[in-house]
């Protein structure tokens, strides 16, 4: 019987299907070695598990006092400074005026650069722009300039102070230059409208388009100057107002080809979007047709109607502006009338239409009418705008708001007359008017105006202002770290606006918005309806400032990139809500706090006296300095950057530069010289100390007798730990751009978000210089005793990485896996969102280079097929977040984990042959693809930057963007609920560092690696600090035969800009031709010279010694990278010598050692005899022969 069971079952096996290929667990037992014996995860963590971290219990009351009491300090700095500015010019604005230079005359030689303003300026004077139509030349008074500077020096935090007239002067301190002189008009910018004019407004721009319109004048058609008018209207207003445009004739236009229809139907929210679209659509206006009056107020009071006057609290006055230049022609009943009785009954039935349109929304309508040329009637568009039709039987209702009407008989003055719309609204109050933030044109990111009007006998004369950065502003916010959850963000309540979020973690920070910002509703961040009901709704009422409330919310983290890789949603979590209104300012800041939620501290620590070494290496006179890639670095130690959360005032330490004794004070004080603290966060230092823990293994790998590890830490870029309260250690020692902050970098956030695991990135190019590298990096975690009883896990403190070499990976990988050498196999890793960590295209193997155009599983042609069975198979998953910046969704992958892998190698289809296991603990996927059998139909991934199957969860896509649920118009998103989670914000990309080349090439390599014995391009790429050069240039001399160099001596290949090798190969035979010529001709001239020479007794025998090999190698110091060498040809030839020079006697060269560029000793050319020479002088770059 057993043996029939025996049979039964081989009978059944199928021994065509291809076993199991690959086992990833050797890959993960090397990585782990990797890890432990070079990184250090190991070694660091049983350290930090031995020291007893403290917790402290937070208190979310003294948080948020602390916050609002910070915000209203620097607040009233502001108000203070626009205040005296204000006193200044009004008590003294009949006094002596100032003679300021135009701001376009300033010398630069004046100027010195200030981080602070981003750009040069002149702190002694101030500077003055005047406007094209300006009204005089008076100048404000010259003692208002004592108060400027009086405001830079004691209030560090604003920025520019202004005072804008109404003559169209506007002055500006410090004085700096600006490129032209005619384009400002300080009359027309938001920040003077909205403190001229404080009431929101909602506004309909109406404009003829009719056929009298192309007329003329001037060089330009009533139509074009009617546009200019317009969207100078429409630059004017700020997002507290609300806009739209009516362009009208025989029919009517609204805006169409915006990203949203709701202009055809509403008014906008005047964003710069908006703004952009609706001056779009001004700028196509075309002219043609009769002038029909009612169709176009129709329009508008529709518009007006379905928006309201009344949004989210905020009231706005209906606004009108009505722009013609002709008769109206509206269509009557004309049987039976005169002319005179038809043109009346129009003119009734326009009166009418208004007088019942405008009772419809409580009679609260002001219109503004302006007449374009000499064909208006005056008297019709003045009845319509005091809305009185009695002339024409239509009665007068006395409630109605009085208007004004403006003849323009030159047409060039209607911009001006339509822009100052405001001036009817006028109303000044001693309330500082804070703008809506805007970015700065000098490139210091978000800034708001604090504004003033300056009223002399009840007129308006004028607007002061100072402008303060958000940055500096909400820095607290910005930087706020308490606790491993807690968190702070600050929003708009005022008359003008409600929920507007200036600062929130999901939102860009101030210094990261490059172009003009899209303003995000509170509620769309926080989307819990008991934070709608418990939190924003009170705090928009009077006469309650503060308050807190628990419920659960739901928070989201990056995996990583989350413009690649998305969010990670978690579940809800209990969170206690703190709020406070900023005390004088439209402002509430509000602390959200983990229930429970502790600060954790270590201990203190005692510094060694040689733990800290700033990475400003050129402002210490620390010895062992090399050169690592192309930098300055050391070997001997590592160096430690503070990320400005480090600091107990960031904005400081950005705006300051380092300079030899800031260091020395900081170098005293981290290795316990000096106990004085003056610039760091508690605990800063006692993270230092805990830090270099791991130093000593770093510096000992150069050393070590273990072959493997030797061999790996050749192709390893750089080792870092970076730790929560912004402590940040690399090894080797070197310089790192003053912005950089580890705790927002994607390596940092996936690891996190990869907590226990090792963390793989996908390959990036090092702005180290290092090319193309993959980050390995682990958590870091304190033991948490009461934590760990209570069955959760420590708390993350620190991320540990290194960079390795993408070569290496690929090295690593063929090592182990016999297979991924096979031409019948493709071997692929690719990490948890998808994204290829290494496939066989990203080399191309004649050249070396890398090429990672088509990044994701997804873009790969042999892997698209498999990209769709495993997302049919629901182990790749189709994901979304919302970007507020982009105001898209971002459509990504997350891989669902499955214990046993994916087998599928014996499927019918060849396109699917393939299996995938995970890298036991770790973030990545290792995956082989079976070729044996030829692919013919891979499935087709649509990759484009919309997406095309957004709505389709089981079709193949790369990832791409789609369509989210906002209301341009009401500038709100619109989510019912919180499925899709918000995308974590962009951060800034550090400055690439400074190439110091030129330097560096007498000192060693801090990692010697032998680029001479690499001898294929893949090899030579894979080593640290070499490069593999072949046709091109080599110290700006043409090399022949491919070699590999280090890349401290540039090599510089040419690239054929997409021409066919035979018309390359053509060109060289060209040059060599004209060379040979030239030989040819410089021999016959030698001999003809000589022979003459010789029949006058004169003979100077010169010897040249030629070689094949590269003629610029690189200096003794670094290994020999040149082919075998050539025994030399010695050509001697007997040349006359100058008459004048001062050549004695015969020179011989070796052109194997010539120099890059020989001249004439009686030039004033740099002469370099040998590369020794060369090494020891300025770098220059000669041109190629």
């Amino acid at each position: 019987m057993a043996s029939l069971l025996l049979l039964v079952l081989i009978l059944s096996f199928d021994f065509t299907k291809p076993a199991k290929i690959l086992d990833a667990t050797k890959f993960t037992e090397e990585l782990r070695k990797l890890a432990d014996d070079i990184l250090g995860v190991k070694k660091m963590q049983d350290h930090f598990h031995s020291l007893d971290f403290d917790n402290y219990n937070l208190n979310g009351g003294q948080l948020i006092e602390s916050l609002e009491q910070s915000l209203r300090e620097k607040f009233e700095g502001s108000v203070q400074s626009v205040r005296s500015l204000q006193d200044a010019v009004q008590d003294s604005y009949s006094g002596p005026a100032a003679d300021f230079i135009e701001c376009c005359n300033v010398n630069t030689d004046d100027e010195v650069y200030d981080k602070r303003f981003g750009k040069g300026i002149d702190v002694d004077t101030a500077c003055v722009r005047i406007a094209p139509l300006a009204r005089g030349t008076t100048q404000i008074p010259a003692s208002v300039l004592d108060v400027m500077k009086s405001n830079y020096e004691e209030n560090p935090a604003i920025k520019w102070q202004y005072f804008g007239s109404e003559e169209g002067i506007f002055t500006i301190y410090p004085s700096t230059s600006r490129s032209d002189c005619d384009n400002y008009e300080n009359r027309y910018r938001p920040w003077y409208v909205e403190t001229a004019t404080s009431q929101p407004k909602n506004i309909v721009l109406v404009i003829d388009k009719s056929e009298s319109m192309n007329v003329e004048y001037g060089g330009r058609t009533l139509l074009a100057i009617a546009k200019e008018a317009a969207n100078t209207v429409i630059d004017t207003m700020n997002p507290n107002d609300k806009v739209n445009v009516v362009a009208f004739s025989d029919d009517v236009e609204t805006p169409s080809d915006c990203e949203d229809d709701c202009y055809k139907r509403e008014l906008a929210q005047a964003t710069p979007q908006n703004k952009d679209c609706l001056k779009d659509f001004v700028n196509t206006i075309r002219s043609g047709g009769d002038t029909r009056y009612i169709k176009a107020l129709d329009a508008a009071f529709d518009l007006l109607n379905f928006t309201g006057s009344v949004t989210d609290g905020v009231e706005r006055a209906p606004v009108i502006l009505f722009l013609t230049d002709g008769q109206p022609t509206d269509m009557i009943d004309a049987n039976g009338l005169s002319e005179t009785e038809q043109n009346r009954k129009r003119k009734h039935n326009i009166l009418l239409t208004i007088k019942e349109r405008n009772a419809e929304m409580d009679n609260r309508l002001v219109m503004l009418t302006f007449g374009l040329g000499n064909q208006v009637d005056d008297t019709l568009l003045t009845n319509m705008a005091i809305q009185d039709g009695t002339d024409y039987g239509v009665p007068k209702v006395p409630e109605v708001k009085i208007g004004r009407y403006r003849r323009v008989s030159d047409p060039t003055n209607l911009r001006q007359e339509m822009a100052s719309y405001y001036n009817i609204f006028a109303e000044f109050s001693d309330t500082p008017v804070f703008s809506v933030p805007y970015q700065a044109a000098s490139g210091i990111g978000l800034v708001a105006t604090v504004a003033l009007p300056v009223v002399i006998a009840s007129k308006l004369e004028g607007v002061v202002g100072v402008d303060i950065s958000l940055q500096d502003l909400f820095s607290d916010i910005t930087f706020f770290q308490e606790g491993q959850s807690t968190y702070s963000f600050i929003y708009e309540i005022n008359r003008r606006s409600n929920g507007r979020t200036l600062n929130h973690p999901l939102l860009p920070t101030p210094t990261t918005i490059e172009q003009d910002p899209v303003f995000v509703h509170v509620t769309s961040l926080e989307r819990e309806s008991d934070f709608l009901e418990k939190i924003y709704e009170p705090s928009k009422q009077d006469g309650v400032d503060r308050g807190f409330d628990t419920f659960h919310s739901t928070r989201t983290i990056p995996r990583g990139n989350s413009a690649t890789e998305g969010v990670r949603k978690l579940m809800s979590v209990e969170s206690t809500y703190y709020w406070r209104k900023v005390a004088d300012t439209p402002y509430v800041v509000c602390l959200v706090m983990e229930v429970n939620d502790v600060q954790t501290r270590l201990p203190q620590q005692t510094p060694t006296g040689t733990n800290f070494v700033y990475h400003r290496l050129d402002l210490t006179d620390n010895p062992g300095r090399c050169r690592h890639f192309t930098r300055k670095a050391s070997k001997d130690y590592s160096s430690v950057k503070l990320a400005p959360e480090a600091f107990e005032d960031p904005i400081r330490y950005l705006y300051e530069e380092d300079d030899e004794n800031k260091v020395e004070l900081y170098t005293q004080y981290m290795n316990g010289e000096n106990n004085v603290n003056t610039y760091f966060k508690q605990g800063v230092r006692d993270m230092v100390v805990a830090t270099s823990e791991v130093e000593s293994l770093w510096v000992s790998l150069s050393d070590t007798d273990d072959d493997d590890i030797k061999e790996a830490s050749e192709h390893i870029a750089f080792l870092y730990i970076g730790t929560d309260n912004g402590v940040f250690r690399i090894y080797p020692a070197v310089e790192m751009d003053k912005i950089y902050d580890h705790t927002v970098r994607p390596w940092y956030e996936r690891a996190k978000s990869n907590k226990g695991n090792i963390t793989l990135s996908a390959p990036y190019r090092a702005v180290s210089g290092a090319g193309y590298v993959i980050t390995l990096s682990h958590t870091v975690t304190e033991r948490n005793i009461a934590a760990s009883s209570s069955g959760t896990s420590d708390e993350v403190i620190g991320v540990i990485g290194m960079d390795i070499t993408l070569y290496y990976l690929s090295f690593l990988l063929k090592s182990l896996y016999t297979q991924c050498n096979d031409e019948r196999y493709s071997c692929f890793v690719m990490d948890s969102s998808g994204y290829l960590i290494y496939h066989d295209s990203f080399f191309n193997l004649d050249n070396g280079e890398i090429d990672l155009d088509k990044p994701h599983i997804t873009e790969v042609d042999e892997l698209r097929s498999i990209a769709q069975h495993l997302i049919t198979k629901g182990i790749l998953d189709k994901n979304q977040c919302v970007d507020f910046q982009k105001i898209k969704l971002q459509n990504y992958y997350q891989v669902h984990d499955q214990p046993n892998g994916v087998e599928n190698l014996a499927d019918n289809d060849a396109c699917k042959q393939y299996e995938i296991e995970r890298i036991g603990a770790t973030n990545a996927y290792l995956g082989i693809i079976d070729q044996r059998d030829q692919c013919f139909q891979p499935a087709l991934c649509p990759c484009t930057q919309k997406c095309q199957k957004a709505d389709m969860d089981e079709e193949c896509e790369c990832p791409c963007e789609s369509p989210v649920e906002y209301n341009y118009c009401e500038d709100k998103y619109e989510f019912t609920s919180d499925d899709v989670p918000s995308c974590t914000p962009p951060i800034i990309d550090p400055s690439p560092v400074t190439d110091e080349r030129g330097s560096l090439r007498s000192l060693p390599q801090c990692l010697a690696t032998d680029c001479g014995r690499q001898d294929n391009a893949l090899d030579c790429n894979a080593a640290i600090s070499c490069e593999w050069c072949y046709d091109g240039l080599y110290e700006n001399v043409l090399v022949g035969t491919p070699f590999c160099g280090d890349i401290i001596y540039k090599c510089q290949p040419i690239k054929s800009s997409g021409a066919s090798a035979g018309v390359i190969v053509a060109v060289v035979i060209v040059i060599i031709i004209i060379i040979a010529v030239a030989i040819v001709v410089t021999i016959w001239f030698v001999r003809r010279k000589k022979a003459k020479s010789e029949a006058k007794g004169e003979h100077y025998p010169v010897a040249f010694t030629a070689s094949t090999a590269p003629s610029a190698p690189p200096p003794p110091t670094a290994p020999s990278v040149r082919p075998p060498p050539v025994a030399p040809v010695t050509v001697a030839y007997d040349v006359p010598p100058y008459q004048d020079d001062h050549a004695e006697g015969p020179v011989g060269y070796d052109l194997a050692s010539a120099p890059t560029q020989l001249t004439d000793s009686r030039r004033s050319d740099h002469y370099y005899e040998t590369p020794q020479d060369f090494e020891h002088q300025d770098y220059q770059e000669y041109p190629s022969t």
